[in-house]
């Protein structure tokens, strides 16, 4: 079983018109709920838009904050491209768990 943080509640949540808007913190919150919840499934927590793309070291940085402070299990980042691979292997590389897009978008 897999439970998936999403940042579509920027939208279902929050009432914004995209998922843009989301940011780290209120994501955090988000998985800390849920996770509380959870008692056997993998977590999954979305990292949103802006808080990774810069860097390697803000993917890191990011991944770390979500599985350590939002009790995650694994990432995940949206579209995975030839540009989002060195991003996703330095979250691997320091330790945490990844996934890609699962394909499922927002209306």
């Amino acid at each position: 079983d897999v439970v998936s943080v999403g940042d579509s509640a920027g939208m279902v949540v929050h009432g914004y018109d995209t998922t843009l808007p989301l940011t780290l913190e209120e994501t955090l919150s988000h998985c800390r709920a849920a996770a509380r919840g959870v008692t056997r499934a993998l977590c999954v927590g979305d990292l949103p838009f802006g808080c990774y793309e810069a860097s390697v070291a803000a993917a890191v940085e990011s991944s770390v904050r979500v599985m350590k402070e939002g009790a995650m299990d694994a990432v995940k980042m949206e579209t995975m491209n030839a540009g989002r691979v060195a991003l996703a292997r330095g979250v691997v590389e320091a330790g945490g768990g990844g996934v890609g897009p699962g394909g499922i978008t927002p209306p």
